[in-house]
């Protein structure tokens, strides 16, 4: 289909799921209610089968956050030869180290396009490298000229509970975590689209939880309606997993392999292959 103008950026989700509730029928057959969640946690999968997205997000980041992982995130609006809106990120943490970078693409009016890349390594309370890209202009960026991410942005929360929020998948019990599946959009108004554009039903995600509320695999599938009659819907893919958990290694790299980060996001997706997939519906 025709590429879609639009002033570039993802719209902030205005509100998640604070959480789920459930009901039961009104016939005549016994229930067992099961008992409340103690007071000093929350269960990210409700009683009733369905997600709670936000105490699931805070789950996630929480497990994640001084232990030992490698988090890949790939969003792309467009189709795959040339998305309108693209962003990469890969955090790796172990203890209180951690290294993160970032790489996105924004269409803008007029089809201006602007590039940008972030990277830095974080140790000990302090940012020892930062490098940014902006189009075609490079720097070695001092220490202070970066704010380091939030535990929260590292680990894509927000984007994460969006995607949740939106599809309200059902959960399997598989014992030592959940499956999660959808095969449509529940609530398209809550989907993370670029700005100015509006998502539709049309939609597929599959997903795994590990037992302590990590997301180790989340693939979505969703669309923009189409623009024009006989036009296609524009794809859009979101795709996180969660790897080496207890077996990463920090890097520590130096400015010239900042540049490495920045080429190799530019290039590949940061998921590995064969993981978080997910098979496209016949529209």
């Amino acid at each position: 289909m025709d590429r879609r103008a639009y002033l570039g950026g993802v719209a902030s989700v205005a509100s998640l799921l604070a959480g789920c509730s459930s009901s039961d029928g009104g016939g005549a057959t016994p229930t067992v209610t099961p008992a409340p969640v103690p007071a000093g946690g929350s269960d990210p999968v409700a009683v009733a089968g369905e997600l709670d997205p936000a105490t699931l997000g805070d789950a996630h980041v929480d497990a994640l956050s001084g232990g030992s992982a490698r988090v890949a995130v790939e969003y792309k609006a467009g189709r795959r030869e040339q998305p309108f809106d693209l962003a990469r990120t890969l955090a790796t943490v172990d203890g209180g180290a951690f290294t993160y970078r970032v790489f996105a693409i924004r269409e803008l009016e007029f089809g201006a396009v602007t590039r940008a890349f972030r990277g830095l390594w974080y140790e000990d309370g302090e940012a020892v490298v930062r490098f940014g890209d902006e189009s075609t202009r490079s720097v070695h960026l001092e220490p202070d000229d970066l704010t380091p991410p939030s535990p929260a942005d590292r680990f894509d929360r927000d984007r994460l509970v969006a995607v949740l929020s939106a599809f309200r998948p059902s959960v399997t019990d598989e014992g030592d975590g959940n499956a999660v599946t959808a095969e449509s959009v529940a609530d398209p108004a809550r989907l993370p689209t670029p700005r100015g554009l509006d998502g539709g039903e049309t939609g597929r995600l599959r997903g795994r939880l590990d037992a302590d509320g990590v997301v180790a695999e989340l693939a979505a599938l969703f669309a923009v309606p189409p623009s024009r009659a006989g036009s296609d819907p524009a794809p859009i893919t979101y795709r996180l997993a969660v790897t080496d958990r207890r077996e990463t290694t920090v890097e520590r790299p130096d400015a010239a392999r900042t540049l490495e980060w920045y080429r190799t996001l530019q290039s590949e997706s940061p998921v590995p292959d064969g993981v978080a997939e997910i098979a496209r519906p016949d529209w």
